[in-house]
């Protein structure tokens, strides 16, 4: 007596109805950012939800959490950690104002394996963050010649 099995084929969806789109992700994206907030505000902390990589049934977001600096009011980012360790070993001051090509700008931190822009400075009139040069730092911050 022999028997047949009955091998079952893998059948795709009859329509594209539940397929993830990257606009349908940006809303969610925003709406959990938005949601986040609260959450936030509650442990004294930066939440974001960032990257996502997707699939046509999955998605998965990149959460990042921060401490925020009780002094200073700044979020502890790696890059900021280390522009404390500089400042500590350099001597000069995190809090300053300094002039950038004529824009009035404050430090946010340094990359310690960026060779030729390290630092990364905030914009005081429009609030957007830049690379500044290494000789920029050299000659103006730690020489002490603010502006």
């Amino acid at each position: 007596m022999t028997t047949k099995t009955k091998v079952m084929k893998a059948r795709k969806p009859a329509t594209k109805t539940g397929v993830i789109s990257k606009e349908f992700l940006k809303e969610i994206r925003k709406e959990v950012n938005q949601a986040l907030e609260s959450v936030a505000e509650k442990h004294s902390i930066e939440i974001h939800c960032g990257n996502c990589s997707y699939g046509d049934n999955e998605a998965i977001y990149k959460l990042k959490i921060n401490t925020i600096d009780v002094l200073s009011g700044k979020v502890m980012t790696k890059e900021y950690e280390d522009l404390l360790w500089m400042a500590d070993m350099k001597g000069f001051d995190i809090n300053g104002i300094y002039n950038l090509y004529g824009k009035k700008v404050s430090l946010e931190g340094y990359k310690t394996r960026a060779p030729k822009y390290p630092l990364i400075v905030l914009d005081l009139n429009n609030g957007k963050k830049y690379k500044a040069p290494r000789s920029w730092f050299e000659n103006v911050v730690i020489g002490n010649n603010k502006q």
